[in-house]
């Protein structure tokens, strides 16, 4: 990884993984649907952009408090994130992190 765990916000993950966060885009659903009412409809469509756009920015702002170096020790169960070598192939990485990870349980 480029920056350590405790710099990694989920923000930072779930916008690698997703980009922009939309949760709710607009499709035009309402001007299609009350087309007879156009004022109405683009009005409606405004209103509901906006509070999805600021229910997604809320969302985000928290995710953005949370770290992915504490999402990994308490899906683990440690105190600190194991270190494995990865460029070291001939080794079992299941059965070494399974090790690793039963050490420092124990020691916790």
């Amino acid at each position: 990884m480029a920056r350590s765990p405790e710099d990694i916000s989920i923000t930072d993950v779930v916008a690698a993984i997703e980009g922009t966060l939309q949760t709710f885009p607009n499709y035009g659903y309402f001007d299609r649907v009350f087309k007879d009412v156009e004022p109405v409809a683009h009005e409606g469509t405004k209103v509901v952009n906006g509070i999805f756009s600021r229910a997604d920015q809320l969302w985000l702002d928290f995710l953005d408090q949370q770290k992915l170096a504490t999402l990994i020790k308490e899906l683990l169960v440690v105190t600190q994130i194991p270190v494995l070598d990865w460029t070291n192939y001939s080794d079992d990485k299941m059965a070494q992190l399974n090790a690793l990870l039963s050490r420092m349980r124990a020691h916790k």
